[in-house]
């Protein structure tokens, strides 16, 4: 609760971890099934280039499938999309906060159609899945796309698929920057590294993978933690 109520009170500006579940409860997660089926998309983009006159751009997708088990089968392929000749005016053509939220949604809707073909019974996306730069972004185009995304993963319900975002070397400080806040001894807490002693000092070496990696046995999950930007 006194977690909870300072970072609500704080006003760092900042992306703060606001505790969802008990601090010091670490479930266990249950055993995979001896056979189960991952389905994985990644994607990447080729941005127009107007100094050369090529006002097109490729938007490509990497799909894999692959079963674990004792029938051990996967498949690979890539799908493609490229948009040609858009007109020289259009500032969406130009904006790589658009593109880069068309990316987004196109790797997630060919998750959605990879896991519901071959039947997953999880589906990994590379990176987050707040993409938090897109979603708060104020360009209409890009509210449209990111609008159209949450559409997307919401289905994923519908075909019984979890879908999982993960980041091979998280940097993430969310939960350390609240614990911050619990032991500051100022008043209001600092935003940057304070340059004299404080009680806060040691923590501002430690990330939230460091953290975990110290809390956390193998196969015990975290507590859940909701993402609050204080004012």
């Amino acid at each position: 609760t006194e977690w909870e109520l300072r970072v609500r009170d704080a006003a760092t500006r900042r992306w703060v971890a606001a505790p969802l579940s008990p601090l010091h409860t670490f479930p266990r997660y249950n055993p995979h099934p001896p056979v189960y089926r991952v389905a994985a998309t990644d994607s990447s983009f080729i941005a127009p280039d107007k100094h050369r006159g090529a006002l097109c751009y490729l938007i490509n997708v990497g799909r894999v499938m692959v079963q674990y088990g004792y029938a051990p089968l996967a498949e690979i392929d890539n799908t493609p999309s490229h948009y040609p000749e858009l007109p020289s005016d259009s500032e969406e053509l130009y904006s790589a906060r658009v593109l880069g939220a068309k990316c987004a949604l196109h790797e997630l809707k060919e998750l959605y159609n990879w896991s519901k073909e071959y039947k997953a019974d999880v589906a990994l996306l590379d990176g987050s899945l707040m993409q938090l730069i897109y979603m708060l972004s104020k360009e209409a185009p890009v509210m449209a796309i990111m609008s159209e995304y949450l559409e997307v993963l919401r289905a994923f319900e519908g075909i019984g698929v979890p879908v999982v975002g993960y980041v091979s070397r998280p940097d993430s400080g969310m939960v350390m920057r609240a614990i911050r806040l619990l032991g500051c001894e100022q008043e209001v807490p600092h935003e940057q590294r304070p340059e004299e002693p404080c009680s806060c000092s040691p923590l501002w070496n430690i990330n939230d993978s460091d953290l975990f990696a110290m809390l956390l046995d193998e196969g015990e999950l975290s507590p859940l933690f909701e993402a609050t930007f204080t004012y």
